[in-house]
This record gives structure tokens, C-alpha cells and sequence, in this order.
């Protein structure tokens, strides 16, 4: 009686945590991006190595970068922004 309980609590965790890892590689790709988009730097490239689908964003003096990251069950989704032409 108690297995089933246990499988499911562990199941939660362990997705919890996959989901948790999937929003650092997230983070991370944003902020690359957004570093590379300041300089003028060709995106495509360095998203498909990341593994992210990126959506650029600018305004006057800052470029902003969504990476987005599709899981199996929800799209994970970070916004990092840099000053244009660097910092």
C-alpha cells in the first residue's frame, strides 16, 4: 500500500528537478544570447547549440532575449536583456 505512495512522491521530486535543470539551461541561454545579440552576432548558430528557440526583443538601448525550452509537458521560457553594442 505504501509502494505506490512512495513511487509517486519520487516521481514528482525527481520531474520537479528535471523541470528546475531545464529552467537553469534556460537562464543561461538567455543571457548568452542577449549578449551576443548586443554585440550583433548571429543568433541562429549559437541557440541551436543551447538547444533553446530564442525570441529577440529591442528597444532603444537594450536587446532582450526569450530562450524558449519545450519539455514534454510545458514550455519553459527565460528573459535576459543586454545594453546594446555591450556592455
Amino acid at each position: 500500500m505504501a509502494l505506490p505512495a512512495v513511487l509517486v512522491v519520487a516521481t514528482t521530486l525527481i520531474s520537479g528537478m528535471a523541470v528546475g535543470a531545464v529552467k537553469v539551461q534556460a537562464t543561461h541561454a538567455a543571457a548568452t544570447l542577449a549578449r551576443a545579440a548586443s554585440r550583433g552576432e548571429a543568433l541562429n548558430q549559437i541557440a541551436k547549440r543551447l538547444g533553446v528557440t530564442p525570441v529577440v526583443e529591442t528597444d532603444e538601448e537594450f536587446v532582450c532575449v526569450r530562450a524558449q525550452v519545450q519539455t514534454p509537458l510545458l514550455l519553459v521560457s527565460e528573459k535576459s536583456c543586454a545594453r546594446k553594442l555591450g556592455l
